[in-house]
């Protein structure tokens, strides 16, 4: 399978993947915003390894382990900004030889191979979701790739002991599982709908796989399952966030988060084969594809999580798209210009997903605190009781906990929270009061003795300042030009 220069060529591309992840990355010193929720689970892992060490965060919730697991173990023998930079973007860049198989195995062809092989490492939103996000979804999408051809070729009795290997490893990554597991189930049912054969081995793997996903999922979300029920997909998060994570489907964010391209090769695979059953290997592609969709019109996946996997499945589809339309171009008087046409569809992909990918850092996706941001928050860690609660704006709690190892007054993990919406309403409280008092009952509620300010919270809601502040009750004990910190000194006498 690997023969020739089209070995090289994927080689070439895992590379030149690996090497615009790794600058982008290392560009800055931190990460993004939720990025310290990943960076401060390796951290509380490494502390108490092989168990995890004191969660900070406001309402501790489940998580699969493996992503973190892994890291935490190279902790031991690699340099911190190893373990958190280059090694989840290695994770991430495997996808290219995932998505060569995956697209060889469907088409037999390997310049189509090839092409999906350079598509997958330039979706522009699986890039800024793991770039510099300490992500699960480094590894998970690799192995759901992986899983995918060793599905396609599951017929092969030597292939289902690797199967089962990888379907546990993905389970135990990544929720997401779901999603791949649904589509193989999705794929039977269409296969029965068209009229066409499923074989044995196939039913019993996708029986087997459903089983271990749930199975997965009620071992580790086991009380979140029992108190929120099916919606759990919701994550418990408070109505307001809730519509800005779990958008409408936009067309427009679609084609920018995937890449025209590649959108444009997944629709017409889609349009051309669902209706048909002349190749059921498409079909599984299809299918995954279709469920992926599913969840994201429904609103029963977060946008851009569900846009990523729509992305990665429509990646290895379009070396089919591929395939059939150079094709034609050889039944065409333009087949004389097939290197001119292949050349444009290159500049094309470079122009919808390369160059996309490469402006992440100018993109509406990046979300990075600056330095003096975080080495506030570090300060803090190292001028603070080890019992301090911090207060600070909500997409900063995992800097509280990660950075400064102090348990947090609220971040973005709503699965357990059982106060969520009203740690949100007094929030806004402490940031917009003008009253000392009503502020201060809000921080003796929470047991909140710090309290962190950065110029990015005040100007989120248009403000100059908290109004309240007086030094006898507020001290300034560390301020730079873009956050101030203070210990709360005042309780309101009852």
């Amino acid at each position: 399978m690997w023969l020739g220069r089209h070995v090289w060529l994927v080689v070439g591309i895992f590379l030149a993947a690996l090497m615009l992840r790794v600058s982008i990355a290392y560009s800055s010193e931190g990460f993004s915003y939720d990025g310290y929720y990943g960076v401060g689970k390796v951290l509380s892992i490494r502390e108490a390894f092989p168990f995890p060490g004191q969660d900070l965060s406001y309402s501790p919730a489940p998580f699969m382990p493996l992503f973190y697991y892994l890291l935490a173990a190279l902790s031991f023998f690699l340099p911190a900004h190893v373990v958190l930079k280059f090694v989840p973007n290695l994770l991430a860049s495997l996808s290219v030889f995932a998505a060569y198989l995956v697209c060889f195995e469907v088409t037999r062809d390997r310049g189509a191979a090839v092409f999906s092989a350079l598509s997958v490492a330039f979706v522009p939103v699986f890039v800024f979701r793991t770039v510099n996000s300490v992500s699960p979804y480094s590894l998970a999408v690799p192995l759901m790739l992986f899983l995918a051809y060793l599905f396609l070729v599951v017929a092969r009795r030597r292939f289902v002991g690797l199967f089962v290997v990888v379907l546990f490893a993905l389970v135990l990554a990544h929720p997401s599982a779901l999603v791949v597991v649904l589509g193989f189930a999705f794929f039977v049912v269409l296969m029965y709908a068209l009229g066409a054969r499923v074989s044995r081995a196939s039913l019993e793997i996708v029986l087997f796989s459903l089983a271990v996903s749930f199975w997965a999922v009620f071992i580790f979300f086991k009380e979140p399952l029992a108190a929120h029920g099916f919606s759990l997909l919701w994550q418990n998060l408070p109505q307001g966030i809730l519509a800005e994570r779990f958008v409408s489907f936009d067309v427009v964010g679609a084609i920018y988060g995937i890449g025209l391209l590649t959108f444009a090769a997944g629709i017409f695979v889609v349009y051309r084969h669902v209706f048909s059953a002349r190749d059921v290997k498409v079909h599984v592609l299809i299918a995954l594809s279709i469920v992926s969709l599913a969840l994201l019109l429904f609103g029963m996946v977060e946008f851009f999580s569900g846009l990523m996997l729509l992305g990665v499945f429509f990646v290895v589809m379009s070396g089919e798209a591929f395939k059939h339309f150079f094709g034609y171009i050889q039944r065409t008087y333009l087949s004389r210009r097939a290197g001119m046409v292949v050349a444009s569809a290159l500049v094309l992909l470079t122009l919808t997903s390369v160059v996309p990918s490469a402006l992440y850092r100018q993109s509406a996706f990046f979300d990075e605190p600056s330095a003096r941001v975080v080495s506030a928050f570090g300060w803090l860690g190292n001028n603070s009781r080890s019992d301090a609660v911090v207060f600070s704006d909500i997409d900063e709690g995992f800097l509280v906990s990660s950075v400064s190892q102090r348990r947090n007054f609220l971040d973005e993990s709503f699965l357990t929270a059982r106060d969520a919406e009203s740690r949100l309403r007094d929030m806004e409280v402490i940031y917009t009061t003008s009253s000392e008092i009503a502020a201060l009952e809000a921080f003796e509620k929470y047991g909140i003795t710090h309290m962190v300010v950065t110029e990015r919270s005040l100007s989120r809601r248009n403000l100059s300042g908290l109004r309240y502040l007086s030094e006898a009750c507020f001290s300034p004990v560390f301020r730079n030009s873009e956050v101030s910190v203070y210990e709360v000194a005042c309780r309101v006498r009852t």
